[in-house]
């Protein structure tokens, strides 16, 4: 005779599924930063390139490797975008320090749900979510530095502005992206 487990009608749970809703087969459909480089070649080179010139002090680095919670990172990224491009390969790098951090990309003209889910006029975005696969944070799409430097310079034409923010990411390197998102992580506990 089979065995009959019981069943109890608590009716659905009181909240969505882990780590915003994805549930964990979710994850499976966003990529490492490896099977992005591979599946998108003509960005390859700005990537890796990005990756390695990635910036950070031995502070930063020892934070990063000090992390003992398990954090998922969801990136939205926008592959058409030079900033979006830059700040994936900065983070994936900020994982590389870390035994902990985890990150899956997501392209956001693959992905419109995801765009409906986490919506933000500017991309990347970066959403923290902890070992019990709730949000704790978000960053994006460009550190506080550079927004400042953007709103004391006023009446920017669009070229402009994108030499600006090409002079700034040359200068930081991802520093600037690493301090914040290290300031995340320890307001998270991590």
């Amino acid at each position: 005779m089979p065995v009959r487990l019981p069943v109890s009608g608590g009716g659905p749970p009181p909240e969505p599924p882990p780590y915003g809703g994805l549930g964990h087969g979710g994850w499976a459909r966003g990529r490492t930063f490896l099977e992005l480089v591979e599946q998108f070649p003509g960005a390859r080179t700005e990537l890796e390139a990005a990756f390695a010139g990635t910036a950070a002090d031995d502070t930063n680095r020892a934070f990063f490797a000090a992390c003992r919670r398990r954090v998922r990172i969801l990136a939205l990224v926008d592959l058409d975008a030079f900033e979006s491009r830059l700040q994936l390969a900065q983070v994936e790098r900020l994982c590389t320090w870390s035994r902990t951090l985890w990150m899956r990309a997501f392209v956001l003209r693959e992905n419109v749900d995801l765009r409906r889910l986490f919506p933000s006029s500017e991309y990347p975005l970066f959403v923290f979510f902890g070992d019990d696969g709730r949000e704790f944070a978000r960053w994006g799409p460009r550190p506080r530095a550079l927004q400042e430097e953007e709103a004391a310079a006023v009446a920017l034409t669009g070229a402009e502005r994108e030499a600006l923010r090409q002079r700034f990411h040359d200068r930081s390197r991802g520093r600037d992206l690493a301090l914040e998102v290290q300031e995340l992580l320890a307001a998270h506990g991590v």
